[in-house]
């Protein structure tokens, strides 16, 4: 294909909640949509460096990459380890309202800077910076965890729609595992198990 043709570029979230650094997985998931001339935001937890690719430690693939990669991360609230041991849905709840404020407020930051662009295609050259990244096209996450990742995922392409001139980004999950089985350590009639079951079946039926 010739490098000044135009292609059909789409900004791509690629979610892990967890660390990125230690997810090499997404992040050449990342490479490769980059490589196929989309935009991505790569969105996680502070922690390990990236992959030299996208990380800048092989300069020729920084150049080509340059402008069309933005990485996101930040440190969800974890409470203290004593409330885990001494009231361990307390932990969990305190927990969670720390993922989605973190998760959401990422979104928001991400959503805040992107440019409403028409439904025709546009050059990939056009992605030059973050700012100028055209609204989100697709998002994917990598499963587990699932909650609340799947849900504020799905929630966040409903709402893209109606604040833009294209159709609802499509949701696409990685199946690294189920992610109820993080609670393994439960009984599996646990109601935290049940619920977090019950949960990726809607979510992902």
């Amino acid at each position: 294909m010739n490098s000044e043709q135009t292609v059909e570029s789409k900004h791509v979230l690629v979610i892990v909640l967890g660390d990125i650094g230690r997810s090499p997985r997404m992040q050449y998931h990342a490479l490769s949509l980059l490589e196929h001339g989309h935009c991505v935001s790569l969105i996680g937890y502070e922690g390990e460096d990236l992959i030299p690719q996208l990380n800048g430690g092989e300069q020729s693939i920084k150049e080509v990459h340059e402008g069309k990669l933005n990485v996101a991360r930040f440190s969800p609230y974890s409470p203290p380890q004593f409330v885990r041991r001494i009231a361990l849905p307390v932990y969990l709840i305190l927990r969670l309202m720390g993922l989605v404020y973190g998760l959401c407020s990422t979104l928001a930051y991400i959503n805040k800077r992107c440019r409403p662009v028409s439904t025709s295609a546009i050059s990939a050259k056009s992605c030059n910076s973050v700012s100028n990244f055209q609204q989100v096209g697709c998002i994917l996450v990598q499963n587990p965890p699932s909650i609340p990742l799947l849900l504020i995922s799905y929630i966040y392409s409903m709402l893209q729609a109606p604040f833009s001139q294209q159709s609802r980004p499509g949701l696409v999950i990685d199946w690294h595992n189920l992610g109820y089985t993080m609670f393994q350590n439960l009984s599996p009639r646990h109601p935290i198990k049940i619920f977090a079951k019950f949960y990726e079946k809607i979510m992902a039926p």
